[in-house]
C-alpha cells in the first residue's frame, strides 16, 4: 500500500463502504488572509489528512512519504458557493423538452461544470422531479462525486399555473392542487421536508408577473405565511422567499424569513427595516439573471442599495440564478457585475462567495474558509483573484472537495473508493 494512503472500513446502512484516507501536502500556496482563519501568512503549505485540513505550515517545506502538489503561481481559495442555483434548467431544452430524463442529464452536466469552476457547495433553490435531493444523497453516501448540495425540493406556491407549462413540476403541489389555506400550507411544507428538503422555498411574489397579472403584492395570505414559518421552526429549518418587489422584500423581513432571494428589489426603507429587525434576514442578490430583467440604470440603483445594506452590516451571499446556458455565456458574470455595481473590493466580493454563503448554507463550521479542522475544499486558480476577478471566466487549475482532487483544468474526475487490501 502507498505510504500516502490508508484504507479503512466504515459501516453504513448495514453494509461496508471502503474509503481512502489520503495524506497530501499542497505546497507554495498563495492564500488570501481575509479568507483564512487562525493565521495571516500569504504563502503557506497546507497538509490534508483524509477529508480535512490537518496543518497550515510555512511555505516551501520538504516532505517525504506524502503526496505533494506544488501550487506555485496559483492562489488557493476556499471552495466557492452558489446559494441560488437551478441545476436542471437550460433554455435550449426547456421550451420543448422538460422530461425527467432531460432534467437529470442537465443537472448532472451543470453540477460538474460548476464543480470544475471551483463551486464545491451549492444551494439548489427549486427543481423538478426531486433530482437535486437524489444527487445530494448519492454524493453524501460516496456513490457519486459532486459538490456539497442543500436543496429545497418543490417551491411552495398558491397557483398551479404559477410558471409556464414546461415548468409546471417546479411548483405544483403533491396532489396537483394549489396551496389555498394555512392547513394546506402546513401539509405541503411538511411533505417537502418528508421528501428530504433541507429548507423551504416559497414564491413570495409570482416569478412570472406577466402571466398572473398580480402586480408586486404577495401571492399568499398572511395566515399561510405564518404557517410556513411555524413548520420551518418545528422542523429546525428555515424559509427562503423568492422576492420580485420591494413589497415582497418588506414582507420577508417582517416575518424574519432567513433568506431573501433576488434581494436586488430592496430600497433604503427596506434596509432600515432590516436593521430594525437585527439583520435577521440574509440577502441573496442574483446579478447574472437580474441584469436581463432590469435596465442598467435600475441595476446600478439596485446594487447601490445592496451596497447600502452591506455598509449597514447585512450579510450578503453569493447566488446567480443562472441556468446552464447563461453560466456558459459568461462564467465570471456574477463577480464582474458585483464589482461594477457595488463598488466593493475583490476581497469583499470573494467573502460573499465563500464564508458569507457558508453561513447562509449553515455549514460555516465545516466550510467557507481555510482553517485547520475544516473540510479541505479548495478552488485553486492561476493568478490573483483578489486583484483580478476575470480569472473566474475559466475553469480552476485544481479543485479539491473533501480532500480529494476532483477537477483539473475543466476536467472532472470520477473515482471510486479503493477496496481494502
Amino acid at each position: 500500500m502507498s505510504p500516502v494512503e490508508k484504507t479503512y472500513q466504515n459501516s453504513s446502512a448495514g453494509g461496508f463502504l471502503y474509503e481512502r484516507m489520503v495524506i497530501m501536502v499542497l505546497t507554495n500556496c498563495r492564500v488570501i488572509p481575509e479568507l483564512c482563519e487562525g493565521f495571516q501568512e500569504e504563502m503557506v503549505d497546507i497538509r490534508i489528512e483524509g477529508k480535512t485540513i490537518a496543518e497550515i505550515l510555512p511555505a516551501g517545506g520538504h516532505y517525504v512519504g506524502e503526496e505533494v502538489v506544488d501550487c506555485t503561481g496559483k492562489t488557493v481559495l476556499p471552495g466557492l458557493f452558489n446559494v441560488h442555483v437551478h441545476l436542471g434548467f437550460n433554455f435550449d431544452y426547456m421550451m420543448h423538452d422538460f422530461s425527467e430524463q432531460t432534467s437529470f442529464l442537465t443537472s448532472m452536466r451543470y453540477m460538474n461544470t460548476l464543480l470544475s469552476y471551483g463551486y464545491t457547495s451549492l444551494r439548489e433553490c427549486g427543481a423538478s422531479y426531486g433530482i437535486p435531493i437524489r444527487l445530494r444523497d448519492e454524493i453524501n453516501r460516496g456513490a457519486l462525486i459532486g459538490p456539497d448540495i442543500k436543496a429545497c425540493g418543490n417551491i411552495l406556491t398558491p397557483y398551479l399555473t404559477c410558471t409556464p407549462e414546461h415548468l409546471k413540476h417546479l411548483g405544483t403541489a403533491s396532489d396537483g392542487r394549489p396551496i389555498d389555506g394555512p392547513y394546506r400550507m402546513r401539509a405541503e411544507a411538511r411533505n417537502e421536508i418528508s421528501k428530504g428538503a433541507d429548507f423551504l422555498k416559497i414564491f413570495g411574489g409570482c416569478p412570472y408577473g406577466a402571466f398572473m397579472k398580480r402586480g408586486p403584492e404577495s401571492v399568499f395570505f398572511p395566515d399561510e405565511l405564518d404557517e410556513v414559518k411555524k413548520v420551518a421552526a418545528l422542523e429546525h429549518t428555515y424559509v427562503a422567499s423568492h422576492c420580485i418587489s420591494t413589497e415582497n422584500v418588506a414582507e420577508a423581513i417582517e416575518l424574519e424569513f432567513r433568506t431573501i432571494e433576488h434581494a436586488l428589489y430592496m430600497t433604503p426603507d427596506n434596509v432600515d427595516q432590516l436593521l430594525a429587525h437585527g439583520n435577521k434576514s440574509l440577502l441573496v442578490p442574483t446579478f447574472t439573471v437580474q441584469y436581463l430583467l432590469l435596465s442598467e440604470e435600475d441595476m446600478m440603483a439596485a446594487y447601490g442599495n445592496m451596497r447600502l445594506a452591506h455598509d449597514a452590516g447585512a450579510l450578503i451571499g453569493w447566488g446567480t440564478d443562472a441556468m446552464e446556458n447563461m453560466f456558459f455565456a459568461n462564467p465570471a458574470a456574477e463577480f464582474l457585475g458585483r464589482e461594477k455595481c457595488m463598488h466593493l473590493s475583490p476581497v469583499e466580493i470573494l467573502k460573499q462567495a465563500t464564508i458569507n454563503s457558508a453561513i447562509i448554507n449553515e455549514t460555516e463550521k465545516e466550510r467557507g474558509s481555510i482553517k485547520v479542522g475544516k473540510y479541505a475544499d479548495f478552488a485553486i486558480v492561476d493568478g490573483k483573484p483578489d486583484e483580478d476577478l476575470t480569472v473566474f471566466g475559466r475553469p480552476c487549475a485544481l479543485v479539491f472537495k473533501d480532500g480529494e482532487l476532483v477537477a483539473q483544468n475543466g476536467m472532472v474526475k470520477y473515482t471510486n473508493p479503493k477496496p481494502a487490501e
